[in-house]
């Protein structure tokens, strides 16, 4: 609707002949008024000469301020056009200012654009997609309740727009009782999971614009199976199986109520010592302390040795290897250091007994009077009547004695024996040795050696 204004114009009809005088300048405007998101060059209203000489041709401009660029433009004419956005909300009204121009005279003018307030439907867009910040969804099983699984994002067209997630009941929601979904988009485990195998776990996701618009979307969540504590380092943080015994990955089960105590199915009782996640030293009777950890184990590093040992983890007892002798141990059996004295009454051996492997052994061989010692025979040879050895498994040796004379011996077998039997006396001067061995092979004793060649 346009509003036209007729105009009737004045004639003085007692105006003489000769010059006229040239009369004022002046205009006016219709009714200003627009409504709000006007298209560009919708008329708003009209400029008109109200006064002058109508002979004479009349334009109009706008005067701009400088204030910026006005969303008015103003025809030569006089007619006012929407020339960009206008929004009543921010302005509910444009002053302008036009310029006229009559012959020689110019007038500028105010006017006042008053803007109308429209009603205006909030168009949303609901999001048209849901997508996740990582490459896949997966979760390990026996991980503790709470565990993050991944997160989600809305695709939106509406740029800031607020989004709400959560998991809805549908095609595709098999498994959501298993997880919790907190409104920004994040996946967490609602409880502890062990299936026993790998599996995909299916759950469905909506999500709500802050319309209430929405989207839904079903998503694979991979099921990794662990075993509880498998991705524990720190023994005092090992998962709890049942009630005193815990289990980390890469150690085993184990039980810790008296920890830094520890019982190990394969090492039994052990003492901990752990301050860091580089490595774990551990004492074990018969064994030391030794060095391991999550990378290297079963792999024992002994201390007080030295060197490497290896744990057998397939069997209930401490089985190790023994890399310098290449071979497997028990590490809590006895071995036997046992024998006989040939014959029964020509000595006997100091040493006999149990030793734990490694062990050094002291064998003594000590004969009876009228008896020299010979040698040892069995699972040693030797001829030295003191043994030194270290104990790796059992062993039988018999320590052999002859006596010194006997009826079966030659003269110079005799001889032999008395000066090896006199030789062991310590104490005796070269003298005194001389004169024993000739009261032993006179007489077949010897007061000076304390002996009798009889061995009675």
């Amino acid at each position: 609707v346009h509003h036209y204004v007729i105009q009737v114009l004045d004639v003085n009809e007692s105006t003489g002949p000769g010059p006229q005088p040239v009369p004022p300048f002046d205009f006016n405007a219709t009714a200003l008024v627009i409504a709000e998101n006007s298209f560009v060059g919708t008329m708003v209203g009209s400029i008109y000469r109200s006064k002058g000489d109508f002979n004479e041709s009349v334009s109009f401009s706008i005067e701009h301020n400088g204030s910026g660029i006005s969303p008015f433009s103003v025809e030569s004419n006089g007619s006012i056009l929407v020339a960009g956005s206008l929004d009543y909300e921010q302005n509910a009204s444009h002053l302008i200012r036009i310029r006229g121009t009559e012959g020689n005279q110019s007038l500028v003018r105010g006017f006042e654009i008053k803007i109308l307030d429209v009603f205006e439907m909030d168009i949303n867009s609901a999001p048209t997609d849901i997508s996740i910040l990582s490459d896949k969804l997966q979760i390990k099983g026996n991980q503790e309740a709470g565990t993050m699984v991944g997160g989600f994002y809305a695709k939106d067209s509406d740029q800031n727009d607020m989004h709400t997630f959560i998991l809805v009941d549908g095609v595709g929601s098999f498994d959501n009782s298993l997880f919790v979904m907190e409104a920004n988009g994040t996946l967490k485990t609602s409880f502890v999971l062990d299936f026993g195998i790998d599996q995909n776990l299916s759950i469905r996701v909506q999500v709500s614009d802050s319309k209430g618009a929405t989207y839904q979307k079903v998503f694979d969540v991979l099921y990794i199976h662990q075993q509880a504590g498998e991705d524990v380092i720190l023994l005092s943080d090992g998962a709890d199986v049942v009630p005193g015994w815990k289990r980390a990955g890469w150690f085993g089960f184990y039980f810790a109520d008296f920890y830094p105590w520890v019982y190990h199915g394969n090492l039994g009782w052990i003492f901990v010592s752990e301050k860091t996640y580089n490595g774990a030293w551990f004492f074990r009777d018969r064994l030391g302390w030794v060095w391991t950890s999550p990378e290297v184990f079963p792999a024992l590093f002994q201390f007080e040795q030295n060197q490497w040992t290896y744990l057998d983890t397939s069997t209930p007892w401490t089985i190790l290897f023994d890399y310098v002798r290449m071979e497997w141990f028990e590490l809590d059996r006895d071995y036997e250091v046992f024998g006989l004295s040939q014959p029964a009454s020509g000595g006997y051996v100091k040493g006999f007994g149990i030793y734990q492997r490694g062990q050094v052994a002291t064998l003594e061989a000590v004969p009876s009077s009228g008896y020299i010692f010979k040698g040892w025979e069995g699972s040693i040879t030797e001829t030295e009547p003191v043994l030194i050895l270290e104990v790796y498994n059992d062993l039988k040796i018999e320590a052999l004695f002859d006596p010194i004379i006997s009826p079966d011996k030659s003269p110079q077998e005799a001889v032999v024996n008395a000066v090896e039997a006199i030789n062991s006396i310590e104490g005796l001067s070269p003298e005194l040795k001389q004169k024993a061995l000739a009261e032993l092979l006179l007489t077949g004793a010897s007061s000076t050696a304390g002996i009798k060649a009889t061995g009675e």
